[in-house]
């Protein structure tokens, strides 16, 4: 991955799991800020780095059409925008329309959604650390305002469970340094943690 900064110019960068394994991909969009760049091209592919053990591995020519064509990447934001339980992409380059690329990737693999709502904590959250631990290990996830060049990404943790996983326990800390647990949790839906 160090080779990637002398190739690309980077902009918007998000951290999910795309293929709900339990463990966080890389998404980056790039594009050239110098008009007439001398080393890189001005228009840059866009990567999608699946985490296969903490070695990450560009999977982005097997990813769709858009990821297969240069763009002047700018921002990029991501939440599950057709709830079926992935997590889907915006992308706004420049001088081109804002894309959406739908995550249909396919697999057996579950998946957990939650929004927080403060009470003592602002409402929506943010500094909150959600981790949630299954039989195939922890999970950790903080509730960002911002994160990437220019945009915002759904303000809920969401979180990849392998196929045969079982959900052990969940907790917030919530910004206010109260800490939450939450049991009985069944993976494929979304759910909504009040702070008490």
């Amino acid at each position: 991955m160090t080779a990637v900064g002398a190739l690309f110019v980077s902009f918007g960068t998000l951290f999910f799991d795309f293929d709900r394994d339990g463990d966080e991909d890389i998404f980056v969009t790039n594009g050239h800020v110098i008009r007439y760049p001398v080393n890189a091209p001005l228009l840059q592919l866009p990567l999608l780095f699946e985490n296969l053990g903490g070695r990450f591995v560009n999977v982005a020519p097997w990813a769709g059409a858009c990821l297969a064509v240069r763009h002047l990447g700018r921002g990029v934001a991501g939440g599950d925008i057709d709830n079926d339980g992935d997590i889907d992409l915006i992308l706004s380059p420049i001088n081109e329309p804002t894309a959406v690329l739908i995550n249909e990737s396919p697999n057996n693999n579950h998946w957990l959604r939650i929004r927080l709502i403060g009470v003592t904590s602002q409402r929506d959250a943010v500094g909150a650390h959600v981790t949630l631990t299954t039989s195939a290990g922890k999970q950790t996830r903080q509730v960002k305002g911002g994160g990437s060049y220019l945009s915002q990404s759904d303000l809920c943790c969401f979180f990849g469970i392998p196929a045969n996983a079982k959900i052990e326990s969940l907790r917030v800390g919530w910004p206010s340094g109260t800490m939450q647990e939450v049991s009985d949790l069944a993976v494929d839906r979304s759910i909504i943690v009040i702070e008490k």
